[in-house]
């Protein structure tokens, strides 16, 4: 079998089992690691590279054609938020969403990660203004095109990123190995 069937395959059956219901995830970064590492595991053993070959991981998910998991979680947000945005005001994820309880108590410590805060995170380290939430999403068309926008930045200065975190460490290396 040829390698884009296989990842069409893993696509269609893996991912979407693995990322089913993850629009409404709150994660922490380790929990993202972890699937990283999993999406990672299956690429290289569909793609036939082995932990010998010291394939870099961006490597990886070029050689595939594929993008990292974390992209993956923000696209699935984005859509789903985009699904809420537009409904009605009496349907319940959108009060959920928008509402805010008028009296409660919490336990003590530290304060748990709401949806909402990893919503305005993950808008944020895309380069979509939080404040545009309540009215982008209303033009589906325009908020897809810009949700892929988006994305399509985000992979490339993470990849930036990971390529010149790579490049410090490989001359930190050999300045330490050249004295």
């Amino acid at each position: 079998m040829s390698l884009v069937t296989k990842i069409a395959v893993y696509r269609a059956i893996v991912l979407t089992s693995l990322l089913y219901g993850s629009e409404t995830w709150t994660l922490c970064r380790h929990q993202i690691r972890k699937l990283y590492q999993f999406h990672l595991r299956c690429l290289r053993s569909i793609a036939g590279i082995k932990s010998q070959d010291r394939i870099a991981n961006a490597e990886v998910l070029r050689t595939c054609g594929i993008s990292c998991i974390e992209a993956f979680l923000l696209q699935a947000q984005f859509r789903w938020i985009g699904h809420v945005v537009r409904m009605s005001s009496t349907r319940i994820p959108k009060q959920v969403l928008c509402g805010q309880l008028a009296r409660g108590k919490r336990l003590p410590g530290r304060r748990h990660k709401r949806y909402k805060d990893g919503l305005k995170q993950n808008l944020k380290t895309c380069g979509i203004s939080p404040n545009d939430l309540n009215s982008a999403p209303l033009a589906g068309a325009s908020w897809q095109s810009r949700c892929q926008d988006a994305m399509d930045d985000f992979e490339a200065t993470r990849f930036d990123a990971i390529q010149a975190k790579r490049q410090a460490r490989k001359t930190t290396t050999i300045r330490t190995t050249g004295q």
